[in-house]
């Protein structure tokens, strides 16, 4: 009896050690993006800068070419910080281009961008374009770099690490504690938990992360049903006024979403669709717009 629960403190330890190890990279990941954020802006002032100079001396007749080297220096060490589009024009000014078609650089004028906390998840930051006073998350669209890299492992490798980690800790703790209720204790009493509940309401309201944007104050609380059944991705829901829309992140799919009351679950589309396992309580009803991220087993 002892060495069980010996082993079983052991067992935690392991998890927290790994999940506290895989925190940690995601922590690293956002201070590279604020990093490479900061490298971008510089590159970006440079090449405008040098776009109004060649411009100058262009006008002149004479080439510039000490100028135009360094600003294709610039380009390229630019282009090893975020995939770029160089689109030349009649005067020898390059417009840059990032994203799904932002303009970093046109001729003189300049824009930024930055590396924020995320609208739902605080710990995974965003990249926002700034272009005068708007500002819209580029972080999905932008390809190539160091920064694609970065956004590429921590969407296809860390978030699946750390989601799978969460799914199978639920799972053997669900499967643990079942097991443990169907026998008797030293003293003929029937077994207790082992371990903390899944369902603890301070665990299921960790799992609802609102968008910062949301114009109601609609929070919820998501229950685990079936590890059985769980995935290692994390959701969406939006709400549009008279539906809910959820899609499952890891690979776009659309989810079939079954309100009943206050509580959403959901499952594969095309119906019947196997089920994902857990179910949303939701708070109260949300603003049309109003979006969430749903994450059953990131915590």
């Amino acid at each position: 009896r002892q060495l069980v629960l010996a082993e079983s403190e052991g067992l935690t330890r392991r998890f927290n050690n790994i999940y506290d190890n895989v925190s940690a990279q995601n922590e690293f990941i956002n201070k590279q993006m604020q990093s490479v954020t900061g490298q971008v802006n510089r590159l970006a002032d440079t090449v405008a800068e040098l776009n109004k100079a060649i411009s100058g001396v262009g006008a002149n007749g004479h080439p510039p070419n000490d100028l135009l080297d360094a600003r294709d220096e610039a380009v390229r060490e630019l282009s090893t910080f975020i995939g770029v589009t160089v689109v030349e024009q009649d005067n020898n000014s390059l417009n840059l281009f990032i994203g799904s078609g932002q303009p970093l650089v046109v001729g003189g004028e300049v824009n930024t961008i930055e590396a924020v906390q995320g609208s739902a998840d605080p710990t995974r930051f965003d990249i926002n374009f700034i272009s005068g006073g708007s500002r819209q998350n580029i972080s999905q669209m932008i390809t190539g770099g160091e920064m694609g890299g970065l956004l590429r492992f921590r969407e296809e490798v860390l978030d699946q690490t750390i989601n799978s980690i969460g799914r199978l800790a639920l799972s053997i703790n669900q499967e643990v504690n079942n097991l443990l209720g169907q026998g008797l204790d030293l003293k003929g009493n029937v077994g207790a938990d082992l371990f903390n509940d899944i369902n603890d309401p301070k665990l299921m309201g960790l799992r609802v992360l609102p968008m910062q944007s949301n114009v109601s104050a609609v929070s919820g609380e998501i229950s685990i049903d079936n590890t059985k059944l769980l995935t290692a991705s994390d959701y969406r829901l939006e709400y549009d006024g008279s539906n809910y829309s959820a899609f499952r992140l890891s690979d776009g799919a659309q989810m079939n979403v079954t309100v009943s009351g206050s509580t959403l679950s959901f499952t594969d589309l095309p119906l019947p669709g196997r089920d994902q396992g857990f179910s949303l309580e939701l708070s109260g009803t949300p603003n049309p717009g109003d979006q969430f991220l749903l994450q059953p087993t990131r915590r």
